[in-house]
């Protein structure tokens, strides 16, 4: 967890005045619980989605759920692409390079 936490969290709080860390390391934390809490949501509900198509037959079955797992795999996966992309453009104008 360090490896994803501390980094972003050190950049975030880099520039931050000495006066307002408490209220930015709170507001961050926030924001941080925030996402962790709609991105479990949704890979639940995908998830739930997914093996409420899955064959009664399969349902059974180890495989069943292995087909409903599929997808759900994708949702953090492109979540974390999306953010990348963000991030990099917001640095490319910050920067002046955009």
């Amino acid at each position: 967890m360090g490896i994803v936490y501390a980094p972003p969290g050190t950049l975030a709080m880099a520039h931050i005045d000495p006066a307002l860390a408490g209220a930015a390391s709170g507001t961050m934390n926030t924001l941080r619980a925030l996402g962790n809490s709609l991105t479990s949501a949704v890979v639940a509900a995908w998830l739930q989605i997914r093996l409420a198509n899955v064959p009664t037959g399969l349902r059974i079955a180890s495989s069943g759920l292995t087909t409903a797992l599929e997808g759900t795999y994708w949702i953090p996966v492109v979540a974390l692409a999306a953010a990348t992309l963000a991030c990099g453009v917001r640095v490319r104008t910050l920067s002046g390079r955009g």
